[in-house]
Formats: structure tokens, C-alpha cells, sequence
């Protein structure tokens, strides 16, 4: 995973996304709607501001695992 990686929601994601599951923190779930399928992670880094880049990547490793989003 690098910053040109691009992400898309799994079904389990767009649940968490839309409000119908509430599984993951606050900070996760804003992060979580940022990703569209489009926006590389640099771009969705750009979107959330001042986030850290290695705090972001932790975030999306973590997503990941849990099967909220994939590449």
C-alpha cells in the first residue's frame, strides 16, 4: 500500500458507511466515507486535512483486515 493505492467500500463497509451497523469509531467512520473508489489514499489524505500520513495508513491497514474496504 502506497499513496497512489486506490480503495473501494466491501458491503460490510457501505453498512458501516450509511449508518445502518455503528461497529467502528467516529474518526473510522469519517474515513470510511471518504473512500469512493476514485480517490487515491493521497487525495483522501487531502480531504481529511491535517491527518498523518502513517496514522492514515495504520487506519486503512486496519480497515482492511476488517473487511470495511479492500483495493
Amino acid at each position: 500500500m502506497d499513496r497512489t493505492t486506490v480503495f473501494t467500500k466491501t458491503a460490510k463497509g457501505l453498512m458501516e458507511a450509511t449508518g445502518k451497523t455503528s461497529v467502528l469509531s467516529r474518526d473510522m467512520r469519517a474515513l470510511l466515507k471518504e473512500i469512493d473508489g476514485k480517490a487515491t489514499v493521497a487525495e483522501v489524505q487531502a480531504k481529511l486535512g491535517k491527518v498523518p500520513e502513517a496514522k492514515l495508513l495504520e487506519a486503512l491497514k486496519v480497515l482492511a483486515k476488517e473487511d470495511f474496504v479492500r483495493e
